[in-house]
């Protein structure tokens, strides 16, 4: 998050919680952030990059939509993933899913609820994702193509060594 949007919310009276000390510094203060918003070279725009170029090119070259936002969680990339994912740690990932396919469960417990399996990726490389039906239930709208999600999930096992198993999705913020 940039500071600016720190400031944004404490454009208000100190009366009101707020960091000014009349109406004109209020105006003032709002005036220079959004001064600041629409001039500076340093704001970040890794986004709006990012979109370009997928208009241009039909491929992001230099970001991912990911990084335009806070992943202050993350604590893996899919290269760690890929190159020493250790089975049984919880990692947890920013990236973007790039696709999405729904099945219905044929068997077992879960018999005829959705799961899904996804391919996601960071600037580091891209995994595949196993979403089983009691995850995939209370996070089906975030995966969605396109979307940028936080990824909580394991190494899997057997048939399934080549895959994340999520326990945990959210919608980046």
């Amino acid at each position: 998050m940039q500071v600016v949007e720190y400031l944004i919310p404490l454009c208000k009276l100190k009366k009101e919680n707020g960091i000014c000390a009349s109406a004109p510094a209020v105006e003032k203060l709002r005036e220079r952030i959004r001064f600041v918003t629409e001039n500076s070279p340093f704001i970040d725009k890794s986004l709006e990059i990012n979109h370009m170029e997928n208009d241009l090119f039909g491929i992001s070259l230099s970001s991912q939509k990911i990084d335009a936002y806070n992943t202050s969680e993350v604590t893996h990339t899919c290269k760690d993933f890929i190159n020493d994912g250790a089975q049984n740690i919880l990692m947890t990932f920013g990236v973007d899913i790039l696709r999405v396919s729904e099945y219905t469960t044929q068997s077992g417990e879960s018999q005829g609820k959705l799961r899904a399996d996804l391919v996601v990726a960071d600037s580091s490389g891209k995994i595949k994702v196993k979403v089983w039906s009691d995850v995939y239930e209370n996070v089906i709208s975030a995966c969605v193509e396109h979307n940028s999600i936080i990824l909580t999930g394991k190494k899997g096992y057997g048939r399934y060594a080549d895959f994340c198993i999520a326990t945990e999705i959210k919608q980046a913020i």
